[in-house]
């Protein structure tokens, strides 16, 4: 799946500060509400399906519990990325010679890449999750109607 928010051809080294820096406030609040998200997602796999899942499910639910402390992690990387990136850019807007133009662009098209990878990971971990929430939930009406 291509995720990339780019446009193609020689955008990197032709668009304008402004729309680096657009593209780059946008990728701020995008990396903010996956953290909210996560935290979400947290709740359910840690509140929620510990008192519905048996023994024999612990693995499972050990394993989300990993992935989602690591894909925390690198959304919490990438949101201390993305605002110091922020910096340069603003650096840059306000003094062209602060930093190197190229290596800005590089950096920029790198940081662009990685917040795609992790949305893709992201996607991912989230579908994982409901495909398990929803075996949960049907276990459990199954459960409640056989007790019936």
């Amino acid at each position: 799946m291509e995720t990339r928010i780019r446009p193609k051809s020689d955008y990197m080294h032709s668009a304008g500060w402004q729309q680096l820096h657009v593209l780059s406030e946008k990728w701020l609040s995008e990396l903010s509400f996956y953290k909210d998200e996560i935290r979400f997602l947290n709740d359910v796999v840690n509140k929620y399906f510990i008192w519905l899942v048996a023994d024999e499910k612990m693995d499972t639910l050990t394993h989300l519990s990993q992935r989602l402390i690591k894909i925390e992690e690198v959304n919490q990387y990438l949101l201390e990325t993305t605002n110091k990136h922020m910096g340069h850019l603003v650096d840059l807007i306000e003094n062209s010679f602060s930093h190197d133009e190229q290596a800005f662009r590089e950096e920029h098209s790198t940081l662009e890449d990685r917040i795609a990878d992790f949305e893709q990971d992201f996607m991912v971990l989230k579908s994982d999750i409901f495909t398990i929430t929803k075996k949960v939930i049907e276990i459990e009406r199954l459960k409640r109607l056989l007790a019936t």
